[in-house]
Parts: structure tokens; sequence; C-alpha cells
């Protein structure tokens, strides 16, 4: 397979990992593949893909763990994934698995019993690795007798795979996804094979699609600051750039569409364009043919429209409510306090730094109680000294892990918004600044197919944070401990300092108490 520079294809992309010339790959194999399925020699964006995504490292293991793609529809994205699940099909050094999803399960299985099985079907390889198609509801797929290989189409349920081992999960039309769960049920299924490879693939998707939005917006910075090696993530991504308006321009179409020239004419691209039209749906064509995004899917990666839904002037009832406390992790920038009772989130109070937050925290325990059901932070968060001193005094501080509470809060939080008004409820107090943190929350995901928030700048988002952490602690009401409710009077330094160091005495004793076994 040719190797080429990407600015040096005859339809540039508009981001790609770069290539690395000196690298083995694992390309032999796909070429042999295309040459028994009868099919024609690769366009250059396809031996572009193949030829980076399939890099090996100096020890024999794939470059990139995963590989995302994105690319205008009709471009021969479904011959890239389907030599590239095949291949593991009929690998004889491995009896290799593969799981493939689409929209539905039977999305996938018409794809491949429309497109693919035919091709096998007619083929030497059917024959040869006594290959079996299966198009049944209960377990399609395909399977080769010979090496063992199979191929199975998962459906989009959330269990889908789950106790069984992947060498190759694909994610086709990844645009449909609107949460996580698919990748919660694949990438561990990953997790036991050194050669596992993940492909997410796709064509542009709208507001709804922040799976995909996620990945994107990931894929075209990790290119620009050079970190996908770093990471083991290849992105790729064809089509016109989104600040493009002359997007009825043919000139224009030949730096989107890659496979222009090749297997698709500007009279077949034209005409689309006037199908598009007399149905009323512009933006269609563009997502389809050029691959741009509509601009109102550029921002959040909660959908907006879910968000706005869920905003209520309620107030938050008498009762249990608790509380969660975050701060940015950087000198400047507003320290956050937000309550959640009966699914209602409100900002309680923010302000500039930290220092005002334990006397805040204080005044909050001694006036409200046993309403009060918990203090939330953050472990080793910037206000971690503050939830210790809290804790030491005997408030009821409640601490979120980073290893499994907090990405449980995120999904938790994430769903409860998506489902409106029947989960949750975003109060009007200092509701702007809640709104301001979830247009900047990005996702970060995490190998285990979990994710957490992230900046998706330099403005801060500890309100999301303070909020996913107080809605789920209502929601979970973990068992807190507590030493003693605040009696003292706030404005008698003298008594406060007195109950302070009584507590902390108290504290102390309970740690040594405990660490004796009693």
């Amino acid at each position: 397979m040719q190797l080429c520079w990407a600015e040096k294809l005859d339809c540039p992309p508009l981001y790609a990992t770069p290539l690395n010339p000196r690298a083995d790959r694992l390309t032999e194999g796909i070429e042999e593949l295309a040459g028994a399925l009868g099919l024609p020699g690769f366009m250059p964006w396809q031996g572009y893909v193949f030829n980076v995504g399939l890099e090996l490292t100096p020890d024999g293991l794939p470059a990139f763990w995963q590989v995302v793609l994105t690319i205008p529809r009709q471009n021969g994205k479904t011959t890239v994934v389907s030599l590239l699940s095949i291949n593991h099909v009929v690998d004889l050094l491995a009896r290799r698995r593969v799981f493939y999803t689409a929209q539905t399960s039977t999305d996938g299985v018409d794809k491949w019993r429309e497109e693919i099985y035919p091709m096998i079907e007619e083929s030497p390889l059917y024959d040869d690795a006594e290959i079996t198609t299966r198009s049944g509801a209960a377990n399609p797929g395909i399977s080769s007798a010979v090496t063992g290989g199979s191929l199975r189409i998962l459906t989009g349920s959330e269990t889908a795979g789950h106790g069984a081992s992947a060498d190759l999960v694909v994610i086709d039309e990844a645009h449909s996804i609107i949460d996580t769960r698919r990748d919660q049920a694949l990438l561990p299924t990953m997790s036991t094979k050194p050669h596992a490879q993940l492909w997410v693939v796709s064509t542009a998707g709208n507001e709804d699609s922040t799976y995909l939005r996620r990945k994107v917006e990931a894929g075209r910075k990790r290119v620009r600051e050079g970190r996908c090696r770093d990471e083991g993530i290849a992105y790729f991504e064809w089509g016109l750039d989104e600040r493009e308006d002359d997007w009825e321009n043919p000139a224009n179409w030949r730096k989107a569409i890659p496979a222009l020239g090749h297997t698709i004419s500007i009279e077949k691209v034209r005409s689309a364009l006037e199908s598009f039209r007399e149905q009323d749906d512009l933006d269609g064509f563009r997502r389809a043919y050029l691959n741009q995004w509509p601009k109102e899917a550029t921002l959040w990666s909660i959908p907006q429209a879910a968000w706005e839904a869920c905003q209520t002037t309620v107030k938050l009832p008498p009762g249990e409510f608790w509380i969660a406390a975050h701060a940015p992790n950087r000198q400047r920038g507003n320290g956050v306090i937000v309550a959640c009772a009966e699914g209602i989130v409100e900002v309680v109070e923010s302000q500039r730094g930290t220092g005002w937050m334990l006397g805040f925290l204080r005044q909050l325990w001694q006036k409200h109680g046993r309403d009060l059901g918990g203090i939330g932070f953050l472990e080793r968060g910037p206000l971690e000294q503050q939830g210790q001193q809290l804790a030491a005094e005997g408030a009821p501080v409640a601490w979120l892990s980073w290893g499994a509470d907090i990405p449980a809060a995120c999904e938790r939080f994430y769903e409860a918004v998506m489902q409106g008004h029947k989960a949750i409820a975003i109060g009007a107090p200092k509701r702007s600044i809640l709104d301001r943190a979830a247009a900047e929350a990005d996702v970060r995901d995490r190998i285990s197919g979990s994710w957490t928030w992230k900046e998706r700048g330099d403005k801060s988002i500890a309100a999301i944070y303070a909020a996913t952490a107080a809605y789920d602690l209502f929601i979970r009401k973990p068992q807190v401990r507590r030493y003693g409710f605040f009696i003292a009077d706030a404005s008698d330094e003298d008594a406060m300092r007195e109950y302070q160091e009584k507590r902390e005495r108290e504290f102390k004793a309970w740690q040594e108490k405990r660490k004796g076994g009693g």
C-alpha cells in the first residue's frame, strides 16, 4: 500500500494524524483480502487511513488503540469497515473476535446482508475459509470454520458484549449515539487483548450527537497539539470546514469529498443537492455530502435543548437537602456551592477565590442541622483541606472518589438531564452560573468506558461539578459520620474557637480509637 503524506492526497483531510513512514504496519493482509474479494484499488484517502491506523509500535503492538474517522457519506467508508473486520475473522494466526455495532441491530444486519455478504459469498474466500454468514435475529454475523474467527453484529443495548472479549470493536454511524453506554459496554471487552482496537466511524451528526461530537472535538485538539501518538488515538476528518458558508460551490465540494472523481461525480452531488432542496433539508445535504455539523451542535456536550428544558422557577423544598462545594484547580476563579433537594439543583453561592467557603459552609451546617444530609467534596480537589477541617469539626462530610464515584455521578447527572423534569430541575437562583458551566463542559473519556467532565477551554466548570456531586449525593444518600451539630454562636469568636478545639480533640480521639481497633 503506497505511503503518502496527508497534505499530498488529492483531497487532503481537514484533520489527520500524521503518517510515520518508518513504522511497520498491518496493511499487507488488507491488500490481499481486497484482491480476494475482487475490490478495485484503494482510493488515496482509504490507503492513508489504513497506513496510519494500522501502524505498529517497535514491540509489535498497535500504535493506536482507538481510531476515529469522520467522512461524508458514499465515500467508501463501508469498504474500510468491512475489510478491517473480515481481515480479523480470516486471520490464521489467531482466533479473533469482532464486535460491530451500528444505529440499531437491524441497520447493522441490513448493511452486511445487502452490501457485504454478497461480496464474501461470491469470492473464493467463502469456500477457502469456510465462512458462514448469518442474518437471523439470534446471532447475526459471520464466522470462519478454518480460523475460528467471528464477527457479531450487536444491538445498541447497554449490556451487549458483556462477558466476552474482543480483538476489534467497530462503532459505525456513531452520530446516532447520544451517550456513553455503548463505550461502557464494549471497551471492557478489549481490556485483556493487547492488540485490540476500537474504530469509531461516522458522518457528521446533529445537536443530539453528543457522543460523536466529543470524539470530534477531542480528535481535532489532539491533531493540533500533536498528541495522537502519545495518547494512542488516531483521528481523521474529511469534509468542508464548518466556517465555510459557500457550500454550494463545486470547488468546495472538491475540498470536502475524497471520493469525488473516483466513485462520485459532480453531477451526482449536484443532483443530491437538488433532492435535499426539494425536501427543505439543506442541513441534511451539508451533513451527508460535506460532513459539516450544524452550528447548534458545536457548543454543548450536554444538549442545550435538554438543559434548557430542565429549568424551573420552583424553589428548594423544605426538608433534607445535600450540598457540594468545588472550585477550579487554579488560584483565580470562583468557588461554588450547589444544593439539591427533591431533584431540584440550584447554586447557593459563588464568590471569587475559596477563602470564604469554609466559613460559609459552617454557617449552613449551623443553620440547618439535621436537614443537611451532607457536604460533598471531590477527593484530591482544591477544597480537600477545607473538607478535612469540616470533618474534624464533626460536619457530615461526604467524599466522592475519582475512581468510581465521580464518573458514575457524571453519567447519572447527564442521564437525568436527558430525561428532563421527571428526574432533575435546574433552579432559578444564580442559574446563569450553571448555564455557563454547562456550555463550557466537555468530556474526558476514560479507557474503562466511563467519563468525567473537563474544561473545554480556560473557563471554569466548577459549578457543573458541584451540581453533579450534589445531585448524586441526594440520589444515593450515602452514610456520613456525624460527631455532633454546630451549636456555638458563629458571631462569638471565643465560643467558636472553643467549640472547634473540642471537636478536633473528639475527632483525634475517634481516630486513635479506630487505629486501635476499637
